[in-house]
């Protein structure tokens, strides 16, 4: 089954459910050996719980390079099958079992389902699949999945393919990690100064960055951050001065080159985090996190999103050479970026339109101060590359000094002559795909008022979420009928007519001369779109704004102003959601979505889709009807497929998704959250999450983590609560994992087997162990739970005993006399009169307090023995002060100083020293 020549079979498993084997090349190191296992999962769910458990002890032996591939007889999530209620146990399980064991499930780049059960109305279902481990991807690099022809079997055959598309010259990326070195840091200014280039200010600028990034490329390859080979060489030296020492045979010398070489590895690695950290371009986490293989995961996951195999042309004509995949791309792009150039005769300008003032115009047009240009330097973020240059900003921040001048004079040329140079301009287009499928250009790249609630400071996408709630519940509530719209504009960004944004800027009192600084910002761009890698062809566009700059999310909300201002022109001709304080609600925007509310009124609808075909015809924009639907409320199908039928657009019965989260539907129910759920889910078992650390995740102190604040007495009729999203959060929680981040040594060993044993804990698998309250059934301490335990007779005092807490009495740092009385309390062996009429039936046990005296008795409810536990300082102050205190004012102070030492404790961290104090009175 495999040739031998190539690789070699050196061990196998056989297991119920799958067989291994593990592979070795003849030529190759020993790391390169890998364990690739057959699975052919149940089909029936008795042996569910057998088949995870055997997969779960497959992980035990075969990792760390591990590939599986075949039937599992499971699916992950609910969008992987057409059955309309999978087994959530099932998807629940597989999901763990990939969690557990940090496995990566490459996407199935050319269809969705790998099984049917080929009959009329088939049940369709992707229970194939490849799953590997992040070392069988850096093996064998990044990969991707996809099915192949069937002929007779109900079941795809299914191919794991790595990327053969050569990927070209790679761009230039400055690294940042180089303006600490100190080879940079002598010679920037330098060279920069040498370099030597005429023309335009912005032309000349760019031509000397291009010329700096062939020096710096030079450099790199003379000068690299961290090498691997020599790293691995300063461990090894300083294991080997590790065992002289054990040995005896240490001296000064040995001690002061293992500090350096300890430095050496510690500052190579910091070097390694701090460029995969920048090649992974997560923003969102600190820059400082040393999650070096997180980086490198993000990496990798990017490249194989990135590779594009096969796509069909314009014309539909299969694509699959780098060359024809570029054309077929840049013939997409071009005729979105051409035409539309010209001036809409559309435009209406007796709209009210809200102009800045005088003194704002006048501010727009003053002078650019290198105050000015600094601060909107300082505020990108460091890793952010702007352009093709290459060039970071925190390379720009940390030159400023060098560079300022000639960028102060591209700025002086750009406010006198309103001119920007195309190279300064120069964009490259990332195609990310707008769907896991795709199979034309057009599936890639998406892009990105009082009712525009995107890029609007101070507003969130949870208003525009909540509005539109509000005024589908008042249509119900009030018996309304009425439709609402939800439009989609078809590539907002990429068709924005440019004559309808100086119009929009004309009418809102912008002065010329900004009118003429934008016009040259959106008119000089130029587009190279990356594919596999690698800048392809150059598109001169004639409309649209470019993606990424800071000035096009403006842009974009004056041109929705547009549509907001036409509606409201209008008033009463188009009947919306009319509520109290004469509230004419018609329409909500969000970024390039549009949500109408209009009711069943034949002149607001036609009133409404004029307007809608006026926004069109104007700002060069068009709604894609494809992803546009109309929803009823309180109006039958029959008159809803007319209206949809009018617009060209599809019928979509409430709930629909807007926004990300269902619209219009009943909330209280599983089922309306049912999406949201799944979503949360892929995030929370994909391997990123694996990758991160959940800090000091705490289930009892941190607010995602516990119950929610009040969950009785906003749902009283509740009985349970059902907090599946939280438990999901919680079940991913930090989990017990005694594998050491780096390889043990081999003198190290004994020394970890010894550690181990010393633990002597069983560990749980599913969550971070923290300490209960035995007492209350949620684990939580409350002193109504103490009280009623000390209310019961018949029961041990705080029933310590059965929480096997005497184990580890004698571990802490109580004083021994105070763990011995507290020994002789729990088993009963205080001599109290209690105790002591058992050995003696004569005595009297009736203290003076007219109360059997018991161990609760003498540790709570007697006032004169509590006193003792603050009778030293009392004793003190009397002999050495002269002063005193009544029986009162020390039993005071105990609870005072009882809740101040309480608060303190670990255990009561949500508790206050004054609370604790007072609620000790229900037992004096």
């Amino acid at each position: 089954m495999w040739d031998d020549l190539r690789f070699s079979v050196t061990d196998c498993i056989e297991g119920t459910f799958s067989l291994s084997i593990n592979i070795n090349f003849p030529d190759g190191p020993s790391s390169s050996a890998w364990w690739l296992s057959a699975i052919y999962g149940p089909s029936g769910g008795r042996n569910r719980k057998s088949f995870w458990a055997e997969l779960l002890d497959l992980k035990n032996k075969c990792s760390p390079t591990w590939l599986l591939a075949g039937d599992f007889n499971a699916v992950r999530f609910s969008s992987e099958t057409s059955t309309q209620n999978p087994s959530k146990h099932s998807m629940r399980c597989f999901n763990k079992f990939i969690s557990d064991s940090n496995l990566i499930d490459p996407p199935l780049s050319n269809a969705k389902f790998t099984w049917s059960n080929l009959r009329v109305q088939p049940v369709l279902s992707r229970i194939d699949r490849f799953l590997y481990t992040a070392n069988w991807e850096n093996l064998f690099t990044a990969h991707y999945s996809k099915t192949l022809s069937r002929v007779t079997s109900d079941h795809f055959p299914i191919a794991l393919e790595s990327s053969m598309i050569s990927w070209g010259p790679s761009p230039f990326k400055f690294i940042n990690v180089h303006l600490k070195e100190p080879w940079f840091k002598k010679n920037v200014t330098i060279w920069w100064k040498n370099l030597r280039q005429g023309g335009h200010p912005g032309f000349s600028f760019m031509k000397k960055l291009k010329q700096l990034s062939a020096i710096i490329r030079d450099e790199q390859k003379k000068n690299k951050c961290y090498n691997d080979e020599e790293k691995k060489a300063w461990i090894k030296e300083i294991d080997n001065i590790d065992r002289l020492e054990a040995e005896g045979n240490f001296s000064e010398e040995l001690s002061l080159r293992r500090t350096k070489l300890k430095a050496d590895v510690l500052m190579s690695g910091f070097k390694e985090a701090q460029i995969w950290y920048q090649k992974s371009k997560r923003l969102w986490i600190t820059e400082g996190d040393e999650n070096t293989s997180f980086f490198h995961k993000i990496c990798s996951a990017r490249q194989r999103r990135s590779i594009i195999s096969n796509i069909n042309s314009v014309d539909g004509v299969p694509c699959s050479t780098n060359e024809s995949i570029a054309k077929a791309f840049l013939d997409h792009f071009e005729d979105i970026y051409k035409g539309g150039g010209e001036e809409s005769p559309w435009l209406i300008d007796n709209l009210s339109w809200s102009p800045i003032s005088t003194t704002q115009a006048q501010n727009l047009c003053s002078l650019f101060t290198e105050e000015e240009i600094h601060a909107a330097l300082t505020a990108f973020s460091n890793n952010k590359s702007p352009g093709p240059d290459g060039f970071t900003m925190e390379f720009y921040k940390s030159t400023w000094s060098v560079l300022k001048e000639e960028i102060f004079n591209i700025f002086r040329d750009f406010h006198s002559n309103c001119i920007i140079n195309k190279a300064v301009n120069m964009t490259n287009i990332a195609l990310i795909a707008k769907k896991e499928k795709c199979a034309e250009p057009a599936d890639y790249r998406p892009i990105m008022a009082e009712n525009q609630m995107a890029f609007v400071k101070g507003r969130q996408i949870i208003d525009a979420i909540l509005v539109a709630n509000e005024a589908i519940d008042y249509w119900r509530v009030k018996k309304i009928q009425g439709f609402v719209i939800k439009l989609d504009i078809e590539k907002a960004f990429d068709k924005l007519n440019w004559r309808f944004i100086d119009f929009m800027l004309m009418k809102k009192g912008y002065p010329f001369r900004w009118r003429k600084w934008i016009r040259a910002c959106i008119s000089s761009v130029q587009y190279s779109i990356i594919i596999n890698g690698r800048p392809r062809g150059k598109i001169q566009p004639s409309r649209g704004i470019r993606q990424g700059d800071p000035i096009s999310p403006f842009i974009f909300v004056l041109a929705m102003d547009y549509i907001s201002r036409l509606l409201n022109s209008v008033g009463e001709k188009i009947k919306g959601v009319k509520m109290e304080g004469n509230i004419n609600l018609t329409h909500l925007l969000f970024a390039d979505d549009i949500l109408l509310f209009v009711e069943d009124d034949e002149h607001s609808i036609q009133n409404l889709k004029n307007i809608i075909n006026l926004f069109q015809l104007a700002s060069g924009l068009s709604i894609n009807l494809n992803k546009s639907t109309i929803s009823p409320i309180n109006v039958g199908a029959a008159r809803t497929e007319q209206i949809a039928s009018q617009w060209g657009i599809s019928t979509k019965f409430l709930p629909i998704n807007y926004l990300g989260v269902p619209l219009g539907g009943k909330q209280t129910t599983k089922s309306f959250w049912k999406n949201v759920e799944e979503k949360i889910n892929k995030k929370l078992t994909s391997w990123k999450y694996s990758m991160l650390s959940k800090g000091a995740a705490d289930p009892h102190g941190s607010p995602y983590a516990k119950d929610w604040t009040g969950f009785k007495d906003m749902f009283p009729g509740k009985s349970k609560m059902d907090s599946s999203i939280r438990d999901m959060w919680n079940n991913t929680l930090m989990d017990w994992d005694l594998n050491p981040r780096r390889q043990i040594r081999d003198w190290e060993y004994p020394l970890w087997a010894e550690l181990k044993n010393s633990l002597n804990v069983s560990f749980c698998e599913n969550g971070k162990d923290s300490p209960t309250w035995a007492l209350n059934s949620d684990g939580f301490y409350t002193v109504a739970s103490v009280k009623k335990a000390l209310q019961q007779p018949d029961q041990s005092f705080l029933d310590l005993q059965s929480q096997n807490t005497f184990k580890n009495l004698w571990k802490t740092s109580i004083p021994k006399k105070c763990i011995f009385f507290i020994w002789t309390l729990l088993y009963d062996s205080v001599n109290t009169a209690e105790q002591l009429t058992k050995r003696m039936p004569n005595l009297c046990s009736r203290p003076s307090c007219w109360k059997q005296k018991t161990k609760k008795n003498v540790i709570l409810y007697n006032t004169y023995a509590s006193a003792l536990w603050n009778i030293w300082l009392e004793r003190n102050a009397r002999i050495f002060n002269g002063k005193e205190k009544t029986v009162a004012e020390i039993w005071e102070d105990i609870k005072a100083l009882a809740g101040l030492w309480t608060s303190r404790s670990s255990l009561f961290t949500n508790y206050q020293a004054s609370s604790i104090a007072l609620n000790l009175n229900a037992f004096s």
